[in-house]
């Protein structure tokens, strides 16, 4: 595929998520707006796939892989979430799409002839400045934020915070439901709406307002 076509075809791609994005905005065109998004999608990866194609046999394989499992693992949570939690699972995904951006730079890192940025040990400057983009900061080595639609969040939010920070910080889920449950818990007339609490090594921050409350999970540096 010549680059022409495929900056084209970004662009036609670039075009329908922007519609998606509008059309999500309101439940009358939602389902307009998640079909334009998956044709915009459909574009991006084909486009993708025709000019830089797998190296070889294994490498199409490892897409096909990936591609099941991702869109069977969508399939699954979106048959099960129900849409009062919709905030909570779009939250979630984002934070799989800020993981899946670190790890391309990972491998651009790794291996920039591939990307067509330069070579090991000479990277581009501009590359270098976009892999860094989104990385751990001076401060934490991984940081986890939720935030939930309701002052008193339930049982159920609770149990994702703790979910996730499973995955995030590799720990048990039951410790860190205990660890989670009890910073939410703290909150009210004695300790205020800004409790922070330090818990297996990770510090903990809960605040809220007078319609949310949310949590900051993270982790130094130096742990």
């Amino acid at each position: 595929m010549s680059a022409n076509l495929a900056a084209l075809a970004y662009l036609v791609a670039g075009v329908l998520f922007i519609l998606a994005l509008r059309g999500l905005s309101h439940p009358t065109t939602s389902r307009r707006g998640n079909l334009f998004g998956m044709i915009g999608m459909a574009i991006a990866v084909a486009t993708t796939l025709a000019a830089h194609p797998p190296a070889g046999p294994i490498a199409w394989v490892l897409v096909i892989v990936g591609v099941a499992i991702g869109g069977g693992i969508g399939a699954v949570i979106a048959r099960r979430v129900p849409m009062t939690s919709m905030p909570e699972l779009v939250a979630a995904f984002h934070s799989l799409v800020g993981m899946a951006a670190v790890l391309v730079a990972a491998g651009a890192l790794y291996a920039p002839a591939a990307f067509g940025i330069g070579s090991e040990g000479a990277i581009h400057g501009q590359s270098l400045v976009e892999m860094s983009l989104g990385c751990a900061n001076r401060k934490y080595s991984n940081e986890l934020y939720v935030k939930a639609d309701s002052r008193k969040p339930k049982a159920e939010f609770v149990a994702f915070v703790a979910g996730a920070a499973a995955i995030v910080f590799t720990l048990p889920k039951d410790e860190l439901l205990k660890g989670v449950s009890g910073c939410m818990s703290r909150m009210g007339i004695f300790r205020g709406d800004d409790v922070s609490i330090r818990f297996r090594r990770l510090d903990m921050n809960c605040t809220r307002t007078k319609t949310d409350a949310a949590i900051a999970i993270s982790r130094g540096l130096d742990q």
